[in-house]
């Protein structure tokens, strides 16, 4: 069975990525999960800005 390649798990900086590579869930905090709902709606709100800015939809 092939092994599937996730280049960003290969990121010896990042912790998450032993957690991962050990088949452990890596452990979420509170300040973790509001960082992550928080850079979801700023992407969202850059993708609609530079829709307007370019005037073509996303």
């Amino acid at each position: 069975m092939p092994q599937l390649h996730i280049p960003a798990l290969d990121n010896p900086m990042d912790p998450y990525s032993l957690y991962i590579r050990l088949g452990q869930t890596p452990p979420m905090s509170a300040e973790a999960l509001c960082l992550g709902a928080a850079q979801q709606r700023l992407d969202s709100a850059v993708s609609a800005m530079r829709s307007l800015y370019t005037g073509n939809p996303v």
